[in-house]
């Protein structure tokens, strides 16, 4: 079992965890699995997940990709919606990596186009995926490494590079503020926001705490 992607459910206070073709949520005081079904019409291979107080979202692994709005329950995952392309992205896109912000009912996420290899990353309304705003990542190269991000500080974003060891800082109106050289020996892969000032980068072999200044 290899694992897609994960996220932190409030609702639940459990941790989310996506393979590609099931859901797992995680207890953390057993430390034991258990498998939630996923009923849509047709068996997914999934992509990525995020969830909002109310819903957990999950993409598939497609180019035009479907999403899937869920309601989350105390036992289980109710299917609410679906979106698909155009209302997703064009027929040669796919969403690479989404988060939801819970501060204003938002969904943030990065698009990559297999014609001119262009990424863009996007805020979107998380009840209709209507797009809010978009800026191109110019800076950013399609690659096997996946663009994840983070929601920082009042709703700014910060974008990791691992190809180039760059973190790319967005506004919260969607203006790029920053290039960060990111130079700890590793490449970065993820990055998290605690309650507190700190970031947290992880690379392929360690974990970084730095404060937010």
């Amino acid at each position: 079992m290899s694992i897609a992607d994960m996220c932190w459910s409030l609702a639940l206070n459990r941790f989310i965890i996506l393979t590609d073709y099931d859901v797992f949520v995680l207890n953390d005081k057993t430390m034991s699995l258990e498998k939630w079904d996923i009923r849509t019409r047709k068996k997914g291979h999934w992509h990525s997940i995020t969830c909002s107080l109310e819903h957990l979202y999950l993409t598939a692994y497609k180019w035009g990709t479907n999403a899937y709005q869920f309601n989350i329950r105390p036992s289980s995952f109710v299917f609410n919606r679906k979106w698909t392309s155009p209302t997703t992205c064009v027929k040669d896109e796919s969403i690479d990596h989404f988060i939801h912000n819970n501060n204003n009912n938002q969904i943030a996420m990065i698009l990559q186009n297999r014609i001119n290899n262009n990424k863009h990353f996007q805020l979107r309304s998380d009840q209709t995926l209507k797009c809010i705003w978009s800026i191109e990542l110019k800076q950013c190269q399609m690659t096997v490494h996946r663009n994840r991000f983070c929601s920082i500080r009042e709703n700014e974003w910060l974008i990791i590079d691992s190809n180039q060891s760059h973190l790319l800082y967005i506004s919260r109106d969607g203006i790029f503020k920053q290039i960060i050289n990111y130079n700890f020996n590793q490449p970065p892969r993820r990055a998290f926001q605690n309650k507190s000032n700190f970031l947290l980068v992880t690379t392929n072999h360690s974990v970084n705490l730095h404060q937010l200044l």
